[in-house]
């Protein structure tokens, strides 16, 4: 069968699953729309305080897929998770998490594929906020949300 080289200027179709229509090696193909929404925290080479927030605004709806985070060195740390509408600012009371909350234990990486208890349909037009609820050793973090784009 001959192939069609695409210009892929020219493609960017939406399907119905959360897929974009791409090009790779010059072929159309489907793939998932991800959306990462991430954020960092420095200690200032202190552990990073209790309390430390970070926001994120999310104009796109998505699903959350897994949760990813990396530190400098061995330590713990949770982050909670916290979802409002704009223009309202989340609290704690809108913690996305449940139980199982972004967590490293005695390392310095952690990573969450399951999400068991989480909530993991953000609304377009949302902020995020990252809560550190403790933290001890790590003085920087990071923490990737993988989302794919909802339609």
């Amino acid at each position: 069968m001959p192939r069609t080289q695409i210009n892929p200027t020219q493609i960017r179709h939406a399907d119905t699953n959360g897929q974009i229509l791409r090009t790779r090696g010059g072929l159309a193909v489907w793939d998932d729309d991800l959306f990462p929404l991430q954020a960092a925290f420095d200690g200032g080479g202190s552990p990073i305080p209790v309390g430390k927030t970070a926001r994120v605004y999310c104009p796109v709806a998505v699903t959350i897929t897994a949760s990813t985070i990396i530190a400098d060195v061995s330590g713990s740390i949770v982050i909670d998770v916290w979802v409002s509408s704009y223009p309202t600012a989340p609290t704690s009371a809108n913690s996305i998490t449940g139980s199982a909350k972004p967590t490293i234990s005695n390392s310095d990486h952690a990573q969450d594929i399951v999400l068991g208890n989480w909530s993991t349909s953000v609304p377009a037009g949302s902020w995020i906020v990252f809560h550190v609820d403790s933290c001890s050793e790590i003085t920087s973090a990071s923490i990737c949300l993988s989302a794919k784009r909802s339609s």
